[in-house]
């Protein structure tokens, strides 16, 4: 038989972003001292008890994780430095029992997480794959205003997919913390993101990529929020109503969408004073049998809905 060494050890997972966190909360070199004597046992048990009792601690470990897993450039150096601390301990117990086993047997945890995005593909493509508290899809939109999240929202219900909102331009690109772990944890095939690059920048579609390698992130946008609007939609195709709210104030989007994405209804933006070309050709395109007019007259005006009503499928 051909003998295959694999030390395969747990270097991966949650128990990281918890060690690197008590790591920095006592400092690289106290923390590399303190490793160097051998305890790790002790070490692991400081940090596994402020895991159980601090609240804050606990969302920073889980945020590490997530910074671990996306490449974060830092967290990979503070981390190789316990794995090769830990293994300098290992080295010393295997000596004294006279394993055999040497550095170039090592199979950590950590080796499959380049190998996961094939894996995911080759299950997916045998039928083997069963999607449980995860989702396909994930919308993101800017979370400092409202018209891009409640457009994708009809699409987002319709697609079985949640809609989470970031800083947007002008936060650095950076990704809240409890964005990366949704992301993290939903596992998405693709991310879309709501509205052009005033709303959401580059610097956060990077994060997003960075933080989910392999995955598709793409852009819905349109020069004015009624584009926007006009191309989350461009997924619905013959459909028997659409949903019609004013662009400029969102409360009659807003309580419309999740009816809009249950019973399958794109939901499109007029402005008050007349309806935009991108909105018109949608209407155009889908051809509905009712128009659905969100608000009263004080938000649509009988003129706008008269007008609304020459797009109607005769």
């Amino acid at each position: 038989h051909d003998v295959i060494r694999e030390n395969h050890i747990g270097d991966w997972g949650t128990p990281f972003g918890m060690l690197i966190e008590h790591l920095l909360d006592l400092g690289e070199t106290e923390a590399a001292d303190h490793l160097s004597l051998g305890d790790l046992d002790g070490f692991y048990k400081q940090a596994r008890a402020k895991f159980d009792a601090d609240d804050v601690f606990k969302e920073r470990s889980r945020a590490r994780v997530v910074m671990l897993q996306s490449g974060d450039a830092e967290t990979r150096r503070l981390w190789k430095l316990l794995v090769a601390l830990s293994t300098k301990h290992f080295n010393a117990v295997y000596d004294r029992l006279n394993v055999l086993l040497t550095d170039d047997d090592l199979m950590g945890e950590s080796a499959y997480n380049d190998l996961l995005p094939q894996v995911i593909t080759r299950l997916d493509a045998l039928g083997l794959l069963q999607r449980s508290d995860g989702a396909d899809v994930v919308y993101l939109a800017t979370g400092r205003s409202a018209p891009d999240a409640l457009a994708g929202g009809a699409a987002a219900v319709r697609d079985d997919a949640p809609v989470l909102l970031v800083p947007g331009t002008g936060g650095g690109g950076a990704l809240p913390v409890a964005v990366s772990a949704a992301l993290a944890t939903l596992g998405p095939r693709e991310v879309v993101v709501l509205g052009g690059r005033s709303a959401v920048d580059d610097a956060t579609l990077a994060s997003v990529e960075r933080l989910l390698p392999g995955v598709r992130v793409r852009r819905v946008a349109g020069a004015t929020r009624y584009d926007t609007a006009a191309r989350a939609v461009a997924s619905f195709t013959s459909v028997d109503r659409v949903y019609v709210a004013v662009g400029t104030q969102f409360p009659d989007a807003l309580a419309a969408t999740a009816a809009a994405g249950v019973g399958g209804v794109p939901v499109l933006l007029v402005d008050p004073s007349g309806v935009p070309d991108a909105t018109a050709g949608a209407l155009r395109r889908l051809a509905p049998g009712r128009i659905v007019v969100l608000g009263g007259v004080a938000a649509i005006s009988r003129g706008l809905e008269s007008r609304l009503a020459g797009f109607l499928a005769e």
